[in-house]
């Protein structure tokens, strides 16, 4: 996966959203969105029905789990009912997972 074109793809496309100038001053930068649709809607579809989704005042936060790591400063930790860690018995929680409503 590090050398592949997925990994490649993946590491490019991140860089670029880190260096995006819209993430300034708490901006909410890129949106990716990963779908599979059926049928699959047309790219301007997809774009006028995004228009009416603000993100600026979502927020961001954190699943910390409890496995030693320094806690980030200055970023909400999501409620541990939302996040836990995978175990041998299940899956944990989190956004991935339906950890809480309007979490993704």
């Amino acid at each position: 996966p590090l050398t592949g074109d997925f990994g490649r793809s993946q590491f490019f496309l991140l860089a670029t959203c880190a260096a995006d100038p819209g993430l300034a001053h708490g901006g909410q930068g890129p949106l990716l969105l990963v779908a599979k649709g059926s049928p699959t809607p047309s790219v301007e579809e997809v774009r006028t029905a995004a228009q009416d989704v603000p993100l600026a005042q979502a927020g961001l936060r954190v699943c910390q789990y409890n496995d030693g790591a320094e806690p980030l400063k200055g970023i909400p930790k999501v409620p541990a009912d939302a996040c836990a860690q995978p175990s041998s018995t299940g899956v944990g929680r989190d956004f991935m997972t339906g950890g809480m409503k309007g979490q993704a």
